[in-house]
């Protein structure tokens, strides 16, 4: 009615919270190599949310992307924080190829290959792509990539191995057609034959039987435990 006053409602008080003050701390550089990682820490708030759904204040990074943090106060206010870009930059390839066996004898030849796009260190010094290969040992090499990256590839394990030493063989130079003569080595095991058998045959004993008017050179081949052989030769007419 006209002249009533209504009585005061009692007093409602608003607060207002301020907004957290957001942080992010960074470990080291937010470039680097796979393998490697950054530790990323938010602060100021009393709850964390990360962007790749981590809800701890501190992450380790270890792929690249771009990493945001929600920061949480205790009253329930929130901000996030600007992105921290991270680059996870990819290992080279390292793989040895070799043009032959690893396991050979003394007078071959192999050639080690490093492949992949990038510079190249041998564990020997070299710095060429192919290395030869001339004494036995365990190769290896390491190679970095544009970005700095490196890898070592998985060692070549080369196994050179000797060549028995055969003295010369001893005998005539010639046998008349219808003929024999004996050729003799001193080193013992090996095996004689003859390049021409139908002009000269040799036996088991080093026999040379002349067959018919010509030349061929007779060989005595000694082979080792390691299968690897040495030749001497005498050609008879």
């Amino acid at each position: 009615a006209a002249g009533c006053v209504s009585t005061p409602s009692a007093p409602y008080t608003v607060t207002v919270n301020q907004l957290p003050v957001a942080n992010v701390s960074v470990s080291g550089p937010t470039v680097f190599c796979a393998g490697g990682s950054v530790t990323l820490t938010a602060s100021g708030g009393a709850t964390y949310s990360w962007s790749n759904s981590a809800t701890t204040a501190a992450l380790n990074a270890t792929q690249s992307g771009s990493y945001i943090a929600t920061v949480t106060s205790a009253q329930g206010c929130s901000v996030t924080t600007p992105p921290v870009n991270v680059t996870v930059n990819p290992l080279p390839v390292a793989n040895i190829v070799a043009n032959g066996p690893l396991t050979y004898c003394q007078g071959g030849l192999l050639n080690l290959t490093a492949t992949g796009i990038g510079s190249y260190q041998w564990n020997t010094g070299s710095t060429a792509a192919i290395l030869p290969i001339t004494t036995s040992g365990s190769y290896s090499y390491t190679i970095t990539n544009s970005a700095g990256c490196s890898a070592t590839s998985t060692a070549a394990v080369v196994q050179i191995n000797p060549v028995p030493t055969v003295t010369s063989v001893l005998g005539n130079n010639a046998v008349c057609m219808g003929s024999n003569t004996t050729y003799t080595n001193a080193t013992t095991g090996g095996v004689w034959s003859s390049t021409n058998p139908n002009i000269a045959s040799v036996n088991a004993a080093g026999q040379i039987n002349g067959l018919q008017a010509g030349s061929s050179t007779i060989n005595y081949t000694v082979t080792n435990s390691f299968g690897c052989s040495t030749i001497a030769s005498k050609t008879i007419v």
